[in-house]
């Protein structure tokens, strides 16, 4: 099996949070099929603010839906 993302580890990519733009470094890429066969890939990203129970580390994840190559793809996905 193929598992190709549209973005890699160490990518910079940009994103909406708390309703501000965001640029910010790929530190984990997730991926998953849930129960109906569906596709799941979802990028973390470290912060300070919000807690993963996962070894008690802090991150920041994302849908690949909601990340873009760059700040002019998300102002125009809007």
């Amino acid at each position: 099996m193929r598992i190709e993302t549209k973005y890699n580890i160490n990518q910079d990519v940009w994103f909406i949070e708390k309703g501000k733009v965001v640029e910010d470094t790929i530190l984990k890429i997730e991926y998953n099929i849930n129960n109906k066969s569906e596709e799941e890939i979802k990028y973390q990203f470290k912060d300070s603010d919000v807690l993963n129970s996962f070894y008690g580390t802090k991150y920041r994840i994302f849908n690949e839906s909601q990340v873009f190559a760059t700040k002019e793809e998300l102002i125009n996905s809007l």
